[in-house]
């Protein structure tokens, strides 16, 4: 019988095969690795998608289209598998390869904070084998570390390298904060999506992720969820049927006085506190000119548990790395006022229902191009209330052009609307005044959303609003745009182009 090697992706680490500083274990050889950990890691694929040739699968790691992934079980008893969930939201089916056989899997549970779904295996009796966790806090720049999964279709690939930075928090691209994220180069490519990353002792501390990739492939820099939050998610899950996160009901924005709080939940840990914030606006010369913000009894927010927090990110991911411990917030009344501390703590609610949102994006299409604060989109089946909630999660403002009313409807998510004014040194009172510039007009409001709207004369006059509302969500006046004159003398962008081109479809 002819002997069985793994397949490598390889790069040349023996001078690394040595116990971390400090450590007192032998570390496994990639082989004794493989041989502990392969059994655990599952090929993943979408019900009535071949895996298909490898050639074809040139996508970005964190593209949901992908027909192959991979996941690993997680309690074999109980036929729990973990995976991400941007492997998970791609089609209606899963089907998870055990002993060489695809079994159906429902998803029983999803955390959108560390992209993650939780699936049950059909089936009666355990399977085959479990992972055995490891800790993320113990790995130093440097240490070896190991993927194994299906990239590109080819199951049960092993991947090394090293650990190759310190752990990152990150404003993800679907707009959800990510924290804790292991940086490394160990091999990764599409397909290895919701498999393992795994220490020099065989023990998994991670699930890769996403890639960091201008060529959508692996250029050698790949962040991997840490398996402590991946741990603490599933088993809240299996424990009470769901998972809940931290919240102090505060809303943050940076303004170039601070990062200022904009909002506080009355109901909130921070409201029952008695804290409150206010942001006022005023003329620049007086009784004449343009508004600007008044944040004389305006809270700042200085540090987080004794560090300094100088950006959203920096009070998001303090809050999310939270799991109900007290907090300690030094803030400010104003730009000036005098530093004063105090301690809250945080009320655990369930994370946003990301199976929810899925249905919601299915109704509309993306255009191109968006930007940081703007969603531009094609509907294509009617929208809620709860649509539009869904659908404003991402980024504070969406453009929907209806083809079918020749509508285009502008939804803001009123408090971070609030922000994105706030950062551009703006005021409501502004932004109103440029979108009626441009034709919009007020059309009422749900709870915690604005609606604009105005006709349009044709659909490739869409192409124009969208250019303008960028400008607008970007704090300058929206450029004059005749498309017919761009048209006839082919001075159209190529962005716009394919916009027009969904447009007239």
């Amino acid at each position: 019988m002819q002997r069985f090697e793994p397949p490598v992706d390889s790069q040349d680490l023996s001078a690394l095969e040595k116990p971390a500083s400090g450590s007192t274990r032998e570390p496994l050889t990639p082989q004794e690795i493989y041989k502990k950990v392969a059994p655990a890691v599952v090929a993943m694929k979408h019900n009535g998608h071949a895996p298909g040739h490898a050639a074809s699968r040139t996508v970005d790691l964190n593209h949901p289209s992908s027909s192959y992934g991979s996941g690993f079980i997680y309690d074999r008893e109980n036929r729990i598998v973990v995976t991400n969930w941007h492997v998970a939201a791609a089609e209606k089916q899963l089907l998870v390869k055990v002993d060489d056989q695809f079994l159906p899997a429902d998803i029983i549970g999803v955390d959108p904070r560390h992209d993650l779904a939780v699936l049950k295996v059909s089936g009666q009796g355990p399977l085959a084998a479990e992972i055995e966790l490891g800790s993320p806090a113990d790995l130093n720049i440097g240490d070896p570390v190991y993927t194994i999964g299906s990239p590109f279709g080819f199951d049960g690939t092993l991947g090394q390298g090293i650990v190759s930075g310190p752990m990152r928090d990150i404003d993800s691209p679907n707009g959800q904060t990510m924290v804790d994220l292991i940086q490394h180069n160990a091999v990764t490519n599409p397909g290895n999506s919701g498999g393992v990353l795994v220490n020099q002792f065989g023990e998994v501390v991670g699930m890769n992720t996403m890639i960091m990739s201008l060529s959508g492939g692996y250029d050698g820099f790949t962040l991997s969820t840490s398996i402590e939050h991946i741990k603490k998610s599933v088993d809240e899950l299996l424990k009470t049927g769901q998972i809940t996160t931290s919240t102090l009901g505060i809303t943050v924005a940076p303004t170039k006085a601070g990062l200022a709080v904009i909002w506080i939940d009355p109901e909130s840990a921070a409201g029952r506190a008695g804290l409150t914030s206010e942001i006022g606006f005023k003329k620049k010369f007086g009784l004449v000119g343009e508004a600007i913000p008044d944040f004389s009894k305006t809270l700042f927010i200085t540090e987080v548990d004794g560090v300094q927090a100088n950006s959203r990110l920096d009070f998001e991911s303090a809050i999310l790395k939270n799991s109900g411990e007290p907090v300690k917030l030094t803030l400010k009344e104003g730009p000036d006022g005098t530093p004063f501390k105090i301690e809250l703590i945080p009320d655990r609610v369930p994370v946003p229902d990301a199976i929810a949102k899925k249905t919601s994006l299915a109704k509309v299409e993306v255009l191109e191009p968006s930007c940081q604060h703007l969603t531009m989109l094609s509907q294509i089946a009617p929208l809620s209330d709860q649509d539009i909630e869904h659908i404003l999660s991402k980024n504070p403002v969406a453009l929907v052009l209806d083809g079918n009313s020749m509508q285009a409807n502008l939804y803001f998510d009123r408090e971070e609307m609030l922000a994105v004014v706030l950062e551009n040194g703006k005021s409501p009172e502004w932004l109103d005044k440029q979108l009626k510039e441009v034709g919009f007009s007020e059309a009422g409001a749900s709870e915690g959303v604005t609606r604009y709207t105005r006709s349009l004369s044709n659909r490739p006059e869409g192409v124009v609003l969208m250019k303008q509302v960028s400008a607008i969500m970007h704090g300058k006046e929206p450029p004059k745009i005749d498309l017919r004159v761009q048209m006839f003398s082919g001075d159209i962008p190529e962005e716009v182009a394919e916009v027009l081109k969904k447009l007239l479809k």
